[in-house]
């Protein structure tokens, strides 16, 4: 079993594994300098029923990925290759272990969703990647 805050920084560290030099913040930061990757909780974030048999809480996450301005191309592109099946970033996040190894709980990204957040004065491309993990 694998706590709040160990979920946090192991989806962190799998977010850092896939995408490189990006900032990489496991909790809300006053100020997101892009690009960045914010993790932040998703309402409601635990569902403690699945705790009954097995000592495991489900927890649900949202990876928040924030590119470049929403009008470059480049950017646009960049968000298109990290939410497609194959990408490094799906995959890491599929593929995290947690401490205690194999058997210890899992993620699955279940759905993704591109918008665009104003972060002052500028509108900026992210990416939205909903995490589900039981662990």
């Amino acid at each position: 079993m694998a706590g709040f805050n160990e979920v946090r920084l192991v989806l962190a560290d799998a977010c850092r594994s896939a995408v490189g030099d990006v900032n990489v913040f496991y909790y809300l930061p006053k100020r997101v300098p892009a690009p960045a990757v914010v993790i932040r909780t998703v309402k409601p974030t635990g569902d403690y029923l699945t705790t009954w048999g097995g000592g495991y809480a489900e927890w649900m996450f949202e990876v928040l990925v924030v590119v470049g301005r929403v009008s470059d191309e480049s950017a646009q592109n960049m968000l298109g290759d990290m939410i497609s099946p194959d990408s490094s970033l799906i995959t890491a996040l599929n593929d995290v272990e947690f401490p205690g190894g194999p058997g210890c709980g899992h993620a699955h990204v279940r759905k993704c969703d591109i918008a665009d957040i104003r972060i002052g004065a500028t509108r900026y491309a992210c990416a939205r990647l909903t995490v589900l993990v039981r662990a």
